[in-house]
């Protein structure tokens, strides 16, 4: 019984620790995206004053008017990461799971009209595994993924898709299998001098818009601090005439289920 208790007590000290570092990593977002909301805002206001005063040329008057445009875009997406991120905190201390196919498509019918506007199509494996997820951390790392992927297609291409993959296996000696999710596509790809930051706050692999997209620069580094927040890792592999990203989550046990407890 001793020994039962003190492996309960280990067990929850460390589920313990696990949430209150995902809690500051959290925290450490939403600072983040606050504080570029309140440049975005401070963006757009500057030019809405020029605007309002009347004393810029034509030629300014336009460059305000997409600037404005441009920064609501990107207001647009750091209010969505907000939205996940409490989403996902809330989703923690609930500890909803869902099947990982059905989260899956779930994320393949939130993106299907901006897919459908790029000519993208999105593939989802018809071998997915019918495993358990984390459903907020799941859909908030897939859909980061996949909307890069749609953002970022080769309008070159005749086809263009990106595909889903999934798959439990062991990612080191010793450890633990995990759910190994891939997200592949036939896009512009990453320019090689940008490689190494990919995964950097508010870092752009494309600095310049590039046929009209824009955005925050911290989709991907949120899809890197979430799976760290949960034991798992994101990376990516640079391919010819495409991109495959990787994040992996622990896989969830039957056990997990029925949770911890003294025999």
């Amino acid at each position: 019984a001793l020994i039962q208790q003190a492996t309960l007590t280990h067990y929850l000290s460390l589920v313990k620790e696990r949430l209150n570092e995902r809690e500051q990593r959290l925290r450490g977002f939403n600072r983040a995206l606050s504080h570029e909301l309140r440049n975005l805002m401070g963006t757009i206001g500057g030019a809405a004053e020029i605007l309002e005063v009347g004393a810029a040329s034509e030629d300014q008057q336009q460059k305000m008017v997409s600037m404005i445009v441009r920064n609501t875009a990107n207001m647009k997406v750091a209010l969505e990461n907000l939205v996940e991120l409490s989403r996902l905190d809330e989703d923690a201390r609930r500890s909803r799971h869902i099947a990982l196919p059905r989260a899956a498509a779930e994320v393949a019918r939130q993106l299907r009209e901006s897919a459908r506007a790029r000519g993208v199509e999105i593939r989802l494996a018809p071998d997915l595994p019918p495993i358990d997820v984390n459903a907020a951390a799941f859909e908030l790392c897939l859909s980061n993924l996949v909307a890069n992927a749609i953002k970022y297609s080769d309008p070159a291409k005749d086809q263009r898709w990106v595909e889903v993959r999934a798959e439990v296996r062991t990612l080191d000696d010793g450890a633990e299998p995990q759910t190994v999710v891939e997200i592949r596509d036939n896009g512009l790809g990453v320019p090689e001098a940008n490689r190494a930051r990919l995964f950097e706050r508010f870092f752009r692999a494309h600095e310049e818009s590039h046929d009209g997209i824009d955005g925050t620069g911290l989709g991907l580094s949120i899809v890197k601090e979430t799976v760290a927040s949960m034991g798992g890792r994101a990376w990516v592999d640079f391919l010819e005439g495409g991109t495959a990203f990787f994040f992996s989550m622990p896989t969830r046990r039957q056990d997990d289920e029925a949770g911890a407890g003294p025999a």
